[in-house]
């Protein structure tokens, strides 16, 4: 054949091709060709490379987990944070590789339909979503590559879209039980058990090993995380039969060892503490199981392994973990009942805690709740204190672990305010000379310890190596290697805890910075002064209580620590005998205090609570005596002076209620009348403020005038600290500006220069009730401090329920004044429950007359009308 005639038949030949070819690279059309030629083409440029980096993500991950082993070890590790971090390269690149495969080669077209009766099976064939397999599996792995990369958000929306669009598929079931991860990563235990319930009944669960882990491995996590152990174990079992060899087998076996131990379970956990302990591949977690065996070898074979970890301990190779090592011995003598033995060996185990800040918080905590146990608070706080500033946010019962901590805080703060004053005190009595002494001999201490720290600081530095980069390291630039800033990153953590990026970092409390308590805010406030420093006598004889004055101020600080104590150890620690002892020690120190009659009443309360009759008797005996006039004395030996003085105080509420009514409705005079009415019946106690308010807010025969400006003034002067002193600034101010001229000042107290206005049917008819979206809402003047009212009112929102999601906004309302407004609610009912609640919140008290329930419809025309007052008509009328 000669060459012009090839050419003649090969260029249409391959130009036919080519059309062909091209036609069949388009997804709109679906045919067997074309399916074929995108499964083909989908699978090896696309699908291969995201499984193999997934695959190789997942190894990773395994890699460089930091396990926290002193709890039960997790048996599935995906969406862990320190998961992530190892994983997050190579699951990038899975995901971008199929969301390229789902771009190019993703066909949800129809194949053209058949004039014929489908067959059922011809029916499903043409009902699916995806005609191609492997853009299904890219969905699903790019959702499982999301969940391993941490964006947990990002993979529910991708395995929602695979649960919706495959659920007749195994990428459906699968997609579900990823889902089911997800809830439980966000602590949703309920809704990760329903939905793991419904996948072992569905008839679409593959039959292959895998699936089957994964399964039986979340189960064992839910239950461990609900610390329902006994529902765990047989999923644990099947888990760890399941597992892949390797690092995630021995990981699996040491969960279920310590899933046996928690159990009491002894013999089975000590076999496999010791299969771990010879069988895996990273040391940590061999080491760790060879402890755990050596603890658990007195009990299962009644042998005595404190020789055998001693030898451990003086091991090189395990500086890093005489912790772990200390730790175990300090069980073992725990066991053993050596209390003191086991407490010493607690304390030797944090001192030696290199990196393992898991172990070093459990450590500390031992010591510190042992103490709390003997009721030893000071050495309590100093161990809690300790463990605060590491503790990690995972940490098991760590509400309750910070709250013990606040409570020890808050008792030794106030011990050391009566050690701080008794001290300067005793200073105080002493010449002017010996007081300098003193005070250079607190300098003294202070450079010779700082020159110690020092010459520690350059003994480990000089100790200290340069890192180095090892041979096998990938070759980019150190802090460029996200392998290397993930590893480091979590030894940051384990070493320092989660620390924020501040000034001084390394130090746990900051306070330190501001030498033993005598630091004050004055340091900082100089200006155009030498600012003192530590080092200077000055700093410390300025706080050295001198004259009659100073002592008294003093004596009340020691008087209130007294009481706090006191107040801290009957309420919170329930620990009645220390509180009767702290609240006497005040009695005796200050009877004359005006104090004194309290602090001898409760601790009357507090001897009844401990049962110690003939205490209560004295106590009681001296209070009457002592304080024969005190509310106290006078509630003890008159059974009805409670009930005349709830009497009393509500007749004062009626009053102040009944002036401020008369106040809004421009009754001055007789505003000022029914304040001289409570201040007759006042003359002391805690209304009479109010009753001076009032006073003064109506004096005079219009606002702003002289006589109202002048008793504002003196109120001012009288009760500056006083929430009342504070309200009538306030509208001294609001009358400067001359925001307040014909209008009542009180609005500053309470917004009633917005209830001001004209009711009238036609105005009040224009609201309508709505039994569907609801808002709660205030009104303050604009001299209030708008975000503390918006903070406290999210603060609020959260605790009376954070899962309802309410928001917080503002508006401008009229001239001077700010609608604050909590949305939003789905019905009336809702928000009255909340305004129920809210109405009694203490921050409110001022602005309580404004408070509303409103829909959206009803707000509009109110701010229209721009009055509050018919709708408040309408308001009281329909929703209470």
């Amino acid at each position: 054949m000669d060459m012009n005639r090839l050419r003649y038949i090969l260029v249409p030949a391959i130009a036919l091709a080519l059309v062909v070819g091209l036609g069949a690279c388009g997804t709109r059309k679906n045919n067997g060709f074309r399916r074929s030629y995108h499964r083909l083409t989908s699978y090896f440029n696309y699908y291969f490379n995201a499984d193999e980096a997934y695959a190789k993500g997942m190894l990773e991950a395994e890699k460089t987990m930091r396990y926290d082993y002193t709890r039960i070890l997790p048996f599935c590790i995906a969406g862990r944070e320190e998961a992530a971090q190892g994983a997050s390269t190579d699951m990038g690149t899975a995901i971008t590789k199929s969301s390229d495969l789902i771009k190019f080669h993703s066909i949800t077209a129809k194949p053209k339909r058949s004039e014929k009766a489908m067959s059922p099976k011809q029916k499903e064939f043409y009902n699916q979503n995806e005609f191609n397999k492997y853009a299904r599996r890219a969905w699903l792995l790019m959702g499982k590559a999301q969940l391993w990369s941490g964006e947990l958000d990002k993979a529910r929306e991708t395995l929602e879209f695979s649960m919706r669009q495959f659920a007749a598929q195994p990428e459906g079931w699968e997609a579900q039980l990823w889902m089911a991860r997800i809830d439980m990563l966000h602590g949703a235990f309920v809704e990760a058990r329903e939905r793991m319930l419904a996948l072992e009944k569905s008839p679409l669960r593959p039959k292959r090993r895998r699936a089957d882990f994964l399964l039986s491995s979340m189960w064992a996590d839910l239950h461990i995380q609900m610390e329902d152990y006994p529902q765990a174990l047989p999923h644990a079992v099947k888990a760890v039969r399941l597992s892949a060899r390797g690092l995630e087998r021995n990981r699996c076996q040491l969960a279920l060892a310590q899933l046996y131990e928690r159990s009491q379970q002894y013999p089975e956990a000590f076999a496999l503490y010791k299969k771990v302990s010879r069988h895996a591949d990273d040391y940590r977690m061999r080491f760790n199981a060879t402890i755990r065996s050596a603890f658990l070898a007195a009990q299962v074979e009644g042998k005595s392994m404190d020789k055998s970890l001693l030898r451990m301990a003086r091991d090189e190779k395990n500086a890093e973990y005489l912790d772990l090592i200390y730790y175990a011995l300090a069980q073992i003598a725990a066991a053993e009942g050596d209390t003191a033995r086991s407490i010493d060996l607690y304390k030797q185990s944090a001192t030696k805690s290199v990196s393992n800040v898991q172990m070093k918080t459990v450590s500390l905590l031992e010591v510190g709740q042992y103490y709390f146990r003997h009721r030893d608070y000071l050495q309590a706080q100093a161990y809690y204190d300790s463990a605060m500033a590491i503790l990690p946010e995972s940490y098991p019962k760590r509400e309750e672990v910070l709250h013990t901590a606040g409570v020890l805080n808050t008792l030794v703060a106030n011990e050391r305010i009566v050690q701080r004053e008794d001290s300067l005190q005793r200073i105080a009595r002493l010449s002017k000379a010996e007081q300098e002494r003193v005070v250079r001999n607190i300098i003294s201490d202070l450079r010779d310890k700082e020159r110690l720290e020092q010459s520690l600081a350059d003994t480990r530095r000089r100790a200290g190596t340069p890192a180095t980069q090892g041979a096998g390291s990938s070759r980019a630039w150190y802090f460029y290697n996200p392998r290397s800033i993930s590893r480091g990153q979590a030894d940051f953590r384990a070493s320092w805890g989660a620390r924020r990026l501040e000034d001084n970092w390394r130090r746990k409390d900051k306070s330190l910075l501001e030498l033993s308590g005598f630091a004050s805010s004055d340091d900082a406030s100089q200006t155009g002064q030498q600012r003192l420093t530590d080092r200077m006598p000055e700093y410390y004889l300025r706080h050295i209580p001198a004259g009659d004055s100073a002592l008294r101020a003093s004596d009340a600080r020691i008087g209130e620590a007294y009481v706090a104590m006191g107040n801290v150890l009957s309420d919170e620690l329930r620990d009645y005998p220390a509180a009767v002892r702290r609240y006497e020690q005040l009695v005796d120190r200050y009877p004359k205090s005006p104090t004194a009659p309290q602090a001898c009443y409760l601790a009357y309360v507090a001897a009844q609570k401990a049962s110690l009759a003939d205490k209560a008797a004295a106590l009681k005996s001296r209070l009457l005596s002592q304080y024969p006039e005190s509310p106290y004395a006078l509630k003890l030996s008159d059974p009805a002076y409670l009930e005349r003085l709830l009497t009393r105080r509500r007749q004062n509420e009626e009053l102040y209620a009944q002036g401020l009514a008369a106040l809004q409705q421009g009754d001055r005079r007789g505003a000022n009348a029914m304040a001289a009415q409570g201040l007759e019946a006042n003359p002391s106690g805690e209304y009479r403020p109010q009753f001076e308010l009032l006073s003064a807010l109506s004096a005079g025969s219009e606002p702003a005038s002289l006589e109202q400006v002048e008793a504002l003034k003196a109120m001012t002067q009288r009760y500056p600290a006083h929430r009342a002193g504070a309200y009538a600034q306030d509208v001294l101010n609001a009358i400067k500006r001359r925001e307040l001229v014909g209008s009542q000042p009180v609005a500053v107290l309470a917004p009633l220069a917005a209830l001001e206005g004209e009711d009238s049917p036609a105005s009040s008819g224009r609201f309508v009730y709505s039994s569907g979206e609801h808002y709660v809402g205030f009104i303050i003047p604009d001299t209030a401090n708008l975000n503390t009212y918006k903070f406290r009112t999210l603060g609020f929102t959260v605790d009376y329920d954070v899962n309802l999601n309410l928001e917080v906004h503002d508006q401008p309302w009229g001239q001077g004044w700010r609608l604050i407004l909590v949305k939003s609610f789905p019905n009336p009912k809702d928000a009255q429950r909340f305004y129920a609640a809210f109405r009694g919140a203490e921050f409110l008290a001022d602005y309580r007359n404004s408070l509303m329930v409103i829909s959206p419809g009803n707000l509009a025309v109110l701010e229209e009308l721009g009055v509050l007052r018919p709708y408040m008509n309408f308001y009281n009328s329909n929703y209470r």
